[in-house]
């Protein structure tokens, strides 16, 4: 939810500076999506069974418009660049560090899974924002997010898994990383991961967290509806 106070906050402070309202077309759907948030986080806060409506969602669709969101200036789906400053192109300036990181979603998945599309994209957008804000380390390093199918021995899809290669999260603090309040940066809220097991949980679903190989993490989700 910061990330996306960040960039109404960039493109209402740009179209002040610029006089050009044409960058507050950037600032309507953000309001939207964070007040859906507020609402669907509130709704699995309460019960985790509270979910709406389920429906045929195309993982490899949903991931797409999370990642478009995951980022403080909700670029397109494909390569976002790092989390910088807003430019008056609408695309990300280097960072205030000086540096200039990029980041990239790899989707391997044509599965359409039985979900509620609003929740299932919130977990998506809540473990893209970890790998990114949390992967990179020293918010140098250029992370690399995938999404992929989760298949049993037969080869029948039993749900995905979204894995980066960033710093990793060590082994002693995985059974943590679930709980309101888990954060390993010093101006984190601890609120993100928190709301991806209620969700997994409120469609039935199962979630596990592994190292992944050779470095980084990775998030197991069964027991899906696959189509």
């Amino acid at each position: 939810m910061s990330d996306t106070l960040q960039t109404i906050q960039g493109w209402t402070e740009l179209s002040e500076q610029t006089g050009d309202t044409s960058h507050l077309d950037r600032v309507y759907p953000a309001i939207d999506r964070m007040q859906q948030l507020i609402e669907d986080v509130l709704a699995v806060a309460k019960s985790g069974r509270v979910l709406g409506t389920l429906e045929p969602v195309s993982l490899a669709e949903c991931a797409q418009n999370a990642w478009a969101l995951a980022d403080t200036n909700a670029l397109e789906p494909g390569e976002v660049q790092g989390l910088g400053e807003v430019s008056e192109s609408g695309e990300q300036s280097e960072r205030k560090d000086g540096t200039d990181t990029t980041h990239e979603l790899v989707v391997d998945t044509d599965v359409v899974v039985r979900a509620n599309p609003e929740r299932l994209q919130a977990l998506f957008e809540n473990l893209f924002r970890n790998a990114i804000t949390h992967g990179a380390g020293d918010e140098t390093r250029s992370v690399t997010v995938s999404v992929e199918t989760r298949r049993d021995a037969r080869a029948t899809p039993i749900g995905f898994a979204v894995e980066d290669d960033g710093v990793g999260i060590p082994a002693d603090e995985r059974d943590e990383i679930f709980e309101v309040g888990y954060t390993t940066s010093s101006d984190g809220t601890g609120f993100g991961l928190s709301i991806v097991e209620p969700i997994t949980v409120a469609h039935g679903w199962s979630i596990d967290v592994v190292t992944a190989d050779p470095h980084g993490t990775r998030f197991e989700v069964a027991d899906v509806d696959c189509y």
